[in-house]
């Protein structure tokens, strides 16, 4: 088969190849405008059934303001304070809608009596011995109720809290809504004082524990003091004193011991027989000098130098003993006074941290006595937190408005529902209809589409068979012409034209496309004759209006009758048709005799234009057997009929058949390019004069 690379087709607009917008969505909600429309219209009706249906509904509504109070427990000195937090608000909103509340407007309306709400009344009406529900499942009957009739909601930007009850009775809905709030007072003005005084038996026990501790604190501190030494109360500063001087002391002696110690060193290293050694360490040694002076009462004797010598020598060791004895004695002294110094800083620091012990105790007992004070007070003052803006009042109307929008929604939803089916079609879809998809797949670079044949003149009849009654404009007439200009121009031969109209499934208007074809030919003053190759259905031959024991294609072909007697002509189309016939033999069989090819030259020989129709080219292997046999050949696809993989498929069967050049039919095309063009008869008019 001859295939055109899609690179090498010209450039031209195509209408299905335009980008997803705002005009495409449209064209294609507005040509599924039935599919859209079923649904909401089925839903809508539905809806407003079963609106009708039910009962009439009254809805009455109570208004309610929350102010802070018992919302949450507050300082005294700010329980003036109205701002409500969003916490409080939705606890508020909480409490409406618990358990607890709804059993509580059960109990206030006696609901458990209600015919509406008890089945036991009716079913012991019925059959008084019969078994009924016991009391728990009743009450859970009631709350159930009561949940699917009420709603409670907030303002926005407010604290009213909105409250609405719908029954079937007026009276029952301002009821309901009413108790509801009351029950909401009740209920928080209870939790107030409870809570309030919870808080005050708390605080109360804890003002008798710290009462009790303060008491205790302030004992341990008495007997604290009274059990204090002489030593531990003494002054601090003063012992601290003494205990510099005993340092200072200290430390002279310790300096004399140096001096001593160094002064014996001397005498130590002098050689005792040289005088003027001894007499020079005497002069440079000042403690030496004193003990010379105190001890010898005159200078060291050059006679007497070793006696000299030893005598200081026994005066230094005598003073430097009394000075080590009371450098000891000193030491004892200050080691005594560091531990009364330690002794009275600890009994400073017991002392002090009893007296803050007794002072912060005495402080918290003080703030607890005035805030235990502050929630006695406190508890005569609490309220509701919350007061009735507008009680509810029996409605005079029912919810006819409710019903209303109930049917809207459900008009609005069945809209959506057919939007998104029609969407979900749209994307699953992969039948063709697009030209370039066309020429992508069968590689032709002859493509023509053809505007619906739409009924009157020109079109379709009421017996589903092609109008050519009329010589006025068709623009699927004129597309047929187009269509033949194009089979000629394939054709390629000087003589008679055998050609045959193939499509992948049924119904894409093919054997519509085959008379029209026909037809156009005759007009052009060609002998015509169509072969209705569907010899599994005859189609076209019925259509046409040719008697089902009329002897056709399949008779000739097994040799039952000459051609000539089973060719009739048809004096409006304007050709002749050689019908399909009828048998028991298998068409596919015939098909492969030497006498088909022979008909074919007969035919040949009478006819300039020879139109096979076939059956569908997937269904059945008729078709690609009569395909062999021509010089032309039409593609029918029908537009969102045939699926792409079909088309695939026809083609490749069509290659086996050796057909190298087809002219392709888009039928049905909404869009064909200038369909409109010269419609009217009194324009089209003159191309005819």
């Amino acid at each position: 088969m001859h295939y055109t690379p899609r690179n090498t087709f010209p450039e031209q607009p195509d209408q299905d190849d335009s980008p997803v917008g705002i005009v495409a969505l449209w064209r294609l909600l507005w040509g599924n405008k039935l599919r859209i429309m079923v649904p909401a219209f089925i839903l809508t009706l539905l809806t407003a059934i079963l609106v009708l249906r039910a009962p009439d509904t009254y809805t009455a509504e109570a208004q309610m303001l929350l102010a802070r109070g018992n919302l949450e427990i507050v300082e005294f000195d700010s329980a003036g304070d109205a701002e409500v937090t969003q916490g409080a608000i939705v606890n508020a909103l909480t409490i409406l809608g618990s358990r607890s509340l709804a059993l509580q407007v059960i109990e206030r309306l006696d609901l458990t009596n209600d015919p509406e709400v008890n089945p036991n009344i009716a079913i012991l009406a019925d059959d008084p011995e019969a078994e009924i529900y016991p009391d728990s499942i009743v009450r859970q009957f009631a709350l159930d109720w009561l949940a699917s009739i009420t709603q409670v909601s907030i303002l926005p930007g407010t604290n009213v809290i909105v409250l609405r009850a719908t029954t079937t009775v007026p009276e029952k809905s301002a009821a309901i809504a009413n108790a509801y709030l009351d029950a909401y007072l009740d209920y928080q003005l209870q939790r107030g004082q409870s809570e309030t005084e919870r808080a005050a038996g708390a605080l109360r026990t804890r003002v008798n524990e710290l009462r009790l501790r303060l008491e205790a604190d302030q004992a341990l501190l008495q007997d604290y003091s009274a059990s204090a030494t002489s030593t531990a109360m003494e002054s601090t500063s003063d012992l601290a004193g003494e205990a510099v001087n005993v340092r200072a002391r200290l430390e002279s002696t310790q300096t004399s011991l140096d001096q001593l110690n160094a002064a014996l060193a001397v005498l130590d290293a002098t050689p005792e027989g040289d005088f003027e050694a001894v007499r020079a360490a005497v002069d440079q040694n000042e403690t030496l000098l004193r003990m010379e002076r105190t001890n010898l009462g005159r200078s060291v004797g050059a006679e007497t130098v070793a006696q000299d010598i030893e005598t200081l020598r026994a005066a230094v060791q005598a003073e430097r003993s009394r000075f080590e004895q009371l450098n000891a004695a000193l030491r004892n002294g200050l080691v005594a006074i560091e531990e009364r110094i330690a002794e009275a800083n600890a009994f400073m620091v017991g002392l002090r941290q009893l007296e803050v012990e007794v002072e912060t105790t005495s402080q918290v007992y003080e703030s607890s006595l005035a805030r235990l004070k502050e929630l006695s007070i406190q508890t005569g003052l609490r309220d509701a937190g919350a007061q009735i803006l507008a009680t509810a009042e029996a409605p005079l109307r029912t919810d006819a408005q409710g019903r209303r929008r109930m049917v809207a929604i459900a008009a609005v939803l069945g809209l959506f529902i057919g939007i998104a089916h029609v969407l979900v079609r749209e994307a699953a879809n992969d039948r063709v209809r697009r030209v370039s998809e066309l020429a992508e797949i069968t590689g032709s670079d002859s493509i023509v589409q053809l505007p619906p044949a739409h009924g009157g003149k020109g079109g379709k009849n009421t017996s589903g068979t092609l109008d050519l009654s009329s010589e006025e404009a068709s623009p699927f007439l004129d597309g047929i012409r187009a269509l033949r200009h194009r089979l000629v121009a394939s054709a390629d031969v000087t003589g008679p034209i055998v050609a045959g109209v193939f499509s992948s499934v049924p119904s894409e208007g093919k054997s519509l496309v085959t008379q029209a074809l026909a037809h156009s030919f005759a007009k052009i003053d060609r002998r015509v004759i169509v072969v209705d190759g569907d010899m599994r259905s005859g189609a076209l031959s019925k259509s046409l209006g040719v008697a089902r024991d009329h002897p056709g294609l399949h008779e000739v072909i097994a040799g039952d009758v000459d051609p000539s007697d089973a060719i009739t002509t048809l004096d409006g189309p304007g050709f002749d048709l050689l019908p399909s016939g009828h048998s028991q033999v298998n068409p596919a069989d015939l098909l492969e005799v030497e006498r088909f090819s022979q008909l074919i030259e007969a035919l040949r020989q009478r006819y300039e234009i020879i139109i096979f129709d076939t059956p569908p080219v997937l269904s059945a292997p008729d078709a690609s057997r009569i395909a062999t046999h021509l010089n032309a050949h039409v593609l029918v696809a029908g537009y969102d009929q045939c699926p792409r993989p079909a088309v695939r498929e026809t083609v490749a069967a069509l290659e086996t058949a050796k057909v190298e050049r087809h002219v392709v039919a888009l039928c049905d095309a909404p869009e064909a390019f200038g369909k409109n063009y010269g419609a009217s008869k009194g324009v089209f008019a003159r191309y005819w004069s």
